[in-house]
């Protein structure tokens, strides 16, 4: 085989509005615009593009990191385009665009103040050979999916401690579970119960995980961690013993009736609320899934004047807690997702089969 030299140009990305997504990539990534602008019709284009009557609109833009004769983003607008489904990371073609940034959640912050929209979450993972990868995906404001990533070769510690998605899948995966039809602390219904009493019963389990998850919040220079008893109270100890930092935990002082959502309160000791006042503080719990102990210990310290910078979990049941924090505008690090079914009382399809609520004999968890 005969192999033509040849140099990577560009990479082409079909806008909707071609102005608006330049402007997005130059704010949020430093891209930089190559003149001249291109406004390309006739009957040239026509054949080129296979398109009768094609007329297209847009411009380079130099990509960051790559020197004045690196390869380009061009950004194209058609006269008449053709709109397509949402895109999805196991979508067959073409599939994502990455960037190299220093710091994974601030780059994936900027990108959602920036009309962004999430894809997942923050995880890490590690290459034998490569180091550590911490990435995520986000959408543009048009639905195009970019990788965000920052790569680490020399991380301080080794793969058995950083290894954060599956050492947190298998901690969940190894705790009891039983079906059938509950009421979570958050008022939502679910199929599935997770008994999470004994989740720190061997600590050597759980190390690594939790190793991990502080790497992840060290970045958000917090002068505390806090959770709600009991789970979370635990993990914020190990958390702040590895950061190092405060500790703090909040305790429940009123637990919902089983009507409505998001009834239960949590409460700071009086010494803990003069102690708290005005510092940063991370809120973690050990599982989320509709965050409700999470949400109640972040209310209760906002009463008591310090600010939540930051919320985490070793893992999280679903999307209502990813949802909810991020129209909050609060990060959220989680080391690992679960799909895992949560319905309001009115849309539960048991409750509408019959099936009465039973108890798993045991307190309601924390998530």
């Amino acid at each position: 085989m005969v192999h033509v030299p040849m140099t990577y140009a560009h990479t082409n990305l079909v806008a909707r509005d071609w102005q608006r997504l330049a402007r997005f990539y130059e704010e949020v990534f430093g891209c930089v615009r190559v003149p001249p602008e291109r406004h390309l019709a006739g009957d040239s284009i026509a054949r080129g593009t296979g398109i009768p009557g094609a007329r297209l609109d847009g411009v380079h833009l130099r990509l960051p990191g790559l020197g004045s004769n690196g390869p380009t983003l061009e950004v194209f607008q058609y006269g008449e385009s053709v709109d397509a489904p949402m895109a999805t990371p196991n979508r067959v073609g073409f599939g994502h665009i990455a960037f190299v940034v220093d710091d994974v959640p601030a780059a994936r912050e900027a990108v959602l103040a920036a009309g962004g929209t999430p894809v997942g979450t923050v995880e890490v993972v590690v290459l034998p050979g490569a180091g550590t990868i911490t990435w995520t995906y986000v959408r543009d404001p048009e639905g195009n999916i970019v990788e965000l990533q920052h790569r680490d070769p020399n991380a301080s510690r080794g793969p058995d401690k950083v290894r954060a998605t599956g050492a947190s899948n298998d901690l969940v995966d190894a705790v009891p579970a039983r079906t059938g039809h509950f009421v979570l602390e958050s008022g939502y219904h679910t199929d599935r119960w997770l008994t999470l009493d004994l989740l720190f019963s061997e600590p050597a389990r759980v190390e690594p995980a939790v190793a991990a998850l502080a790497e992840r919040l060290r970045r958000y220079d917090v002068a505390a961690v806090c959770g709600p008893f009991v789970g979370g109270a635990l993990l914020a100890h190990w958390l702040a013993r590895e950061l190092p930092c405060g500790f703090y935990y909040a305790e429940p002082e009123t637990l919902p009736a089983h009507s409505g959502l998001f009834n239960a309160t949590y409460r700071l000791s009086n010494a803990t609320q003069r102690a708290i006042r005005g510092r940063r503080v991370a809120v973690v719990d050990e599982v989320i899934s509709a965050g409700s102990s999470v949400r109640a210990t972040v209310a209760a310290l906002d009463a008591a004047g310090a600010t939540t910078v930051v919320a985490a979990s070793l893992a999280t049941l679903g999307d209502e807690a990813l949802a909810y924090f991020t129209g909050r505008g609060l990060p959220f690090e989680t080391l690992a997702t679960k799909a895992f079914a949560l319905w309001k009382p009115e849309d539960c399809p048991l409750c509408h089969q019959g099936l009465p609520l039973e108890d798993p004999s045991v307190s309601i968890p924390n998530v």
